[in-house]
């Protein structure tokens, strides 16, 4: 019951509806973070069971329609056995925004598409963002260990020490320090602390981090303040800086 009730927090949030794109603040994100994982988590390992999940993303995929299915599709490729469900969660951010970008470019079908997915819901939940924005700030830095994590950023990012940069400048700058450190492993400590000041969400989260090349090792704790904002229904990074302290 408690695993449940923990899932269903996160469905929906507190934003201003954008009126580029109303489908992203709702339905699809509901049913993928929602009822797509309903009763199929193992109690133990807390991984969801792949083989439900993909016949439920396939029912969605059929919704949603073939002009809109792709990311789905993807979604679907990209979720193994064994997964975590951060893992899934982040799985998920990625579909939104190609979703995004594939509905943007059939804008006009929009209200076509609310219809399709709308056939989904059963029930309406009210609840505070903060349980979603604390589900991706962990999503963020539990696949920033093994993986390219720029989608979780906006196109334009106070990126710590650099000042403004762009997506791409953050992605270039992840391949340079995987590079320079191909073990990474990072650890949130505790809950990320989450205060909404307007449109912005401010999260403070400490870190234990241990990063290791073939010539050293480095471990240590790092203090991190994200601040992230809603673009069409889906949290990004627009801010991060770190206080990094040594073992």
């Amino acid at each position: 019951m408690l695993q449940r009730l923990i899932l269903i927090l996160i469905l929906f949030m507190e934003i201003t509806p954008v009126h580029a794109n109303p489908l992203l603040g709702g339905f699809v994100r509901d049913y993928l973070l929602g009822k797509a994982l309903d009763g199929i988590i193992d109690t133990v390992t807390g991984k969801p069971e792949v083989f439900e999940l993909d016949k439920r993303i396939i029912g969605l995929e059929q919704k949603v329609g073939h002009e809109y299915s792709q990311p789905l599709i993807q979604l679907r490729e990209n979720t193994v056995s064994g997964m975590t469900i951060q893992q899934y969660y982040a799985l998920v951010f990625k579909t939104l925004e190609d979703l995004e970008k594939v509905v943007a470019e059939n804008s006009h079908q929009i209200n076509q598409l609310k219809e399709r997915v709308s056939i989904l819901e059963d029930q309406t939940y009210r609840v505070q963002g903060n349980s979603l924005i604390s589900k991706f700030v962990i999503a963020y830095f539990e696949n920033s260990q093994s993986e390219d994590v720029s989608y979780f950023f906006a196109d334009r990012v106070d990126f710590y020490s650099k000042g403004t940069v762009s997506r791409n400048t953050i992605r270039q700058e992840s391949v340079k320090y995987e590079k320079k450190w191909p073990s990474r492993t990072y650890k949130v400590v505790g809950s990320p602390h989450i205060e909404k000041v307007g449109s912005m969400y401010i999260v403070n989260t400490i870190l234990r981090f241990a990063v290791a090349n073939y010539k050293r090792a480095i471990t240590g704790r790092s203090d991190n303040i994200l601040k992230i904002k809603m673009f069409n229904g889906s949290p990004k990074i627009v801010s991060v800086r770190e206080t990094v302290t040594r073992d």
